[in-house]
């Protein structure tokens, strides 16, 4: 945990025909809901897109979980793409 409180996690997010050179700051927005208890929206970073090579781009955000428990994560690129898991998240 960090000194606020919070579980900080890096996530990576990939997207066919995700172009790092033309979208180094990718339109990614990633927003998170507690599924099991009340508690505060997570904290979402700006992201950043990356390359293992020329050819595959990937993007990454940081988030800050305000507690432990039950998340359903949601990733929009645009306006047209939308991914939604959901994580148990334990010390």
């Amino acid at each position: 945990m960090w000194p606020d409180g919070t579980i900080r996690q890096k996530l990576f997010w990939w997207r066919e025909g995700y172009n790092l050179h033309r979208d180094p700051i990718p339109p990614l927005k990633v927003t998170g809901k507690r599924m099991d208890a009340p508690a505060p929206p997570i904290q979402s970073g700006v992201s950043n897109g990356w390359t293992d090579d020329s050819e595959h781009g990937f993007m990454v955000n940081g988030i800050n979980l305000p507690s432990l428990g039950c998340w359903k994560i949601t990733g929009r690129y645009e306006d047209d793409a939308e991914l939604s898991f959901v994580v148990w998240v334990t010390e």
